[in-house]
């Protein structure tokens, strides 16, 4: 595989990683308060003047993912290596944890099949079933809808690549066109965020971060935090999604250029990375335990209880997030190895995924 964008790790870019998991599960934990309908301050995370702030993060991981491909993969050729060290990245972890509330779901409902007809669960098994709820509501459990995106971003990344690495003005343009025009023309089903325009022009906003370097430059710093700012602040009726696009966008280049600073610091820079390696599992298991912390917090409702669960849910998330990610990494090497040994081979493949 031609890995010739391979550079020195960026610590900015686990930063935001870091930055965009803890919007999430606070945003998360927020609408968990608020489905419970406790009475007193509920928005721990949850809302700004112009949208969400977990779908700000979204923004952000969808940019954040194009930039990391990009970094990586620019110029490859070995199709078939990049799709397994994808695949291997992305569901062997996300059927652990499917598999786990999945039966802590049926011993709660006495039901095997309790989402309905069972041939839903091939929408699972493809990673699909947040993705698709709108449509299909069955067997979504973990993930969030992002994860099918993210999936979808994978398989159409050689295309996206081949296109950007040949007329990159052009397809940028081609993508915030379509963008564009979504903003006041949608004829969608599906919820203007997880359209897959949206999806690919802020994929293709972080190809663009990693090709020009200008758009890394700490100076965008001081703008992106003003308009951060103003869009935190100010109700200014932007049409969806916009609004969380530009914020997810903001705070990512804000994030980024602390990255230099973070560097000099080598306690926070090893925190910060190791935080990053485990965003994903956190990802896929906190809205699980979000849920039933706020369920949970003792009534009446103050702002010092509501606090405190959100640390336990942050912490929670974290834990079992770290124990996901050993138990998926032990089962893809034991399996990897005993595969190798079938073969007669060792493939590194199983050992860097």
């Amino acid at each position: 595989m031609n890995t010739s964008a391979k550079r020195e790790r960026d610590v900015g870019l686990d930063l935001v990683r870091v930055a965009a998991t803890v919007m999430v599960v606070c945003g998360h934990y927020s609408f968990a308060l608020g489905r419970r309908k406790v009475e007193g301050f509920t928005n721990f995370g949850a809302f700004y003047a112009n949208g969400e702030w977990p779908l700000a993060a979204v923004s952000m991981f969808l940019a954040l993912s194009g930039a990391v491909l990009w970094r990586r993969y620019q110029g490859c050729k070995d199709w078939r290596t990049f799709f397994k060290k994808r695949w291997l990245t992305l569901f062997p972890i996300f059927y652990i944890a499917w598999l786990a509330v999945y039966f802590f779901k049926v011993c709660q409902t006495g039901r095997l099949f309790w989402g309905g007809n069972p041939t839903k669960l091939l929408l699972t098994l493809v990673g699909m079933d947040n993705y698709f709820a709108y449509r299909v509501a069955g067997y979504g459990l973990v993930g969030e809808w992002f994860f099918g995106a993210i999936v979808f971003l994978y398989l159409l990344f050689p295309l996206l690549q081949w296109l950007f690495g040949r007329w990159p003005a052009a397809t940028m343009a081609a993508a915030l066109g379509a963008y564009g025009v979504l903003l006041f023309w949608y004829p969608l089903q599906i919820d203007p965020q997880r359209n897959l325009v949206t999806c690919v022009t802020l994929f293709l906003c972080g190809f663009c971060l990693e090709r020009w370097p200008l758009a890394r430059k700490p100076l965008w710093a001081v703008p992106a935090l003003a308009m951060l700012a103003v869009l935190a602040k100010m109700p200014l009726g932007l049409p969806r999604p916009l609004g969380d696009t530009l914020t997810g966008l903001c705070l990512l280049a804000a994030l980024r250029a602390l990255g230099p600073l973070v560097e000099r610091c080598a306690p926070v820079r090893r925190l910060t990375v190791w935080l990053s390696g485990y965003t994903f599992p956190v990802i896929l298991v906190h809205h699980q335990i979000a849920v039933a912390l706020a369920a949970n917090i003792p009534a009446p409702f103050y702002l010092w209880r509501g606090s405190l669960f959100l640390a336990l849910t942050l912490a929670a998330s974290l834990g079992f997030g770290v124990a996901l990610k050993v138990c998926s990494d032990r089962l893809v090497h034991t399996v990897g190895g005993l595969w190798a040994k079938h073969q007669g081979k060792e493939e590194k493949i199983w050992k860097t995924y």
